[in-house]
């Protein structure tokens, strides 16, 4: 019998060996869970190699200034960041009252009608977030199948993707994540959709990514802590476009048990001109009190959920 030729590119499952392509979430040979897809497009030897690449270059040039020690701080603070989702009203308030256990992903807002126009100066995401997902996972057979989130060091998150913060539970997201340099959406409107290959990462790598990433300003002398500004950043600009951050790709679904913390801002709801969101006016107290009421009774790992109103 002859020997099986499989493309180069196809990595042996974890369990039985014989190999596969990287966007099958589980082996097709024994049946047996595989990693993510995305995570696996992540893992890719390449850009694993060119990440590498582009650290060590980093590291060397920051030590030339004299600026290793406060790379390494910086680098830890980032091996300990969060990922932190902010997101609508719309989406936080079934999970809370019990009418779904799901947090909704875009494509689910857009089918229950919740979604809104595009922020002023930003491109159609529905078009452009289903070609973004080809470039950086490799594959169009999970489409929609993602949530977003930012990395962040002090459990902030981007204030105008909506009220509601949320900090997710690490050992929930670590293994199903990969990050982005930046807004990937935005990256492949501007520049297209061939990406760095020293741009994506696996989790346990973020570290890397942001000494990649902030690699000038960490050589510049005096560089130092807070280092919170620097990794997140926004300046208001409603369609995202300026943002500074590193993006966090989390395959599947998101229940309550994922979240950390959860903060419903009031000053942040969304106006119509001069209408108010009813949760920002009087006839919307019941309904936040029925949240926090709501809130107080679910228990995630054996604790009650973390929910503020600010």
């Amino acid at each position: 019998m002859s020997k099986t030729r499989f493309p180069p590119e196809w990595e042996a499952c974890s369990d039985c060996t014989v190999p596969g392509p990287h966007d099958w979430n589980y082996c097709k040979h024994c049946g047996r869970p595989q990693r993510f897809p995305n995570v696996n497009a992540a893992s890719a030897a390449t850009r694993r190699a060119a990440l590498r690449q582009a650290y060590e270059a980093a590291r060397q040039a920051i030590a030339a200034q004299g600026n290793d020690a406060a790379r390494q701080q910086f680098e830890d603070q980032c091996n300990a960041s969060v990922a932190v989702l902010c997101t609508s009203v719309e989406k936080l308030e079934p999970m809370l009252v019990g009418y779904r256990d799901l947090l909704a992903r875009f494509d689910e807002m857009r089918l229950l009608r919740f979604d809104r126009p595009p922020r002023p100066g930003a491109p159609n995401w529905v078009v452009v977030r289903a070609i973004t997902e080809i470039a950086l996972f490799q594959t169009d057979k999970y489409p929609g199948n993602y949530h977003y989130a930012a990395l962040s060091l002090d459990q902030k998150g981007l204030p105008h993707y909506g009220p509601v913060e949320i900090v997710l539970r690490t050992s929930m997201i670590a293994h199903r994540a990969s990050l982005f340099r930046e807004n990937s959406g935005w990256y492949v409107e501007l520049y297209g959709q061939k990406l760095p290959a020293d741009s994506q990462c696996r989790w346990e790598d973020r570290g890397q990514l942001c000494v990649v990433k902030h690699a000038s300003a960490l050589g510049q002398p005096g560089a130092g802590q807070p280092w919170e500004s620097l990794v997140l950043k926004s300046d208001g600009d409603p369609s995202g476009r300026t943002d500074v951050f590193v993006e966090v790709q989390i395959f599947g679904e998101l229940t309550l048990h994922a979240c950390e913390r959860v903060t419903l801002y009031r000053d942040r709801l969304p106006t119509d001109g001069r209408r108010k969101h009813d949760l920002a006016t009087g006839r919307g107290g019941t309904r936040l009190a029925v949240m926090r009421e709501r809130a107080a009774e679910i228990q995630v790992n054996g604790q009650p959920l973390e929910f503020q109103i600010a």
